[in-house]
């Protein structure tokens, strides 16, 4: 996953980053912007809705605002499915 992301121009911050309000799986950036990255393995694209529920949806965007306040670059949540084929999908601004 995080070859995903270098390959891409970011640099790696930080890996299962604790905030007050959740945990992040991953966290790059580039000059632009932020990354937070919710990674879930994936058999079947239809249970995608059933790996990430409403509770942990508020945390994450709790997270998200936490993490936010603390630099200047704009902070996007994404999420990212990885599937026992290493297929790799990004579904961006995951929770605007």
């Amino acid at each position: 996953m995080r070859e995903y992301f270098l390959t891409r121009g970011y640099q790696v911050v930080g890996e299962r980053v604790r905030t007050p309000f959740s945990e992040v799986d991953l966290i790059v950036k580039n000059e632009r912007e932020i990354l937070l990255l919710e990674v879930k393995s994936l058999s079947h694209a239809d249970w995608l809705e059933h790996r990430v529920g409403f509770r942990q949806k508020l945390r994450l965007q709790r997270a998200l605002g936490y993490i936010q306040a603390r630099y200047s670059l704009p902070v996007l949540f994404h999420l990212v499915t990885v599937t026992k084929d290493e297929e790799i999908t990004v579904y961006t601004d995951f929770l605007g």
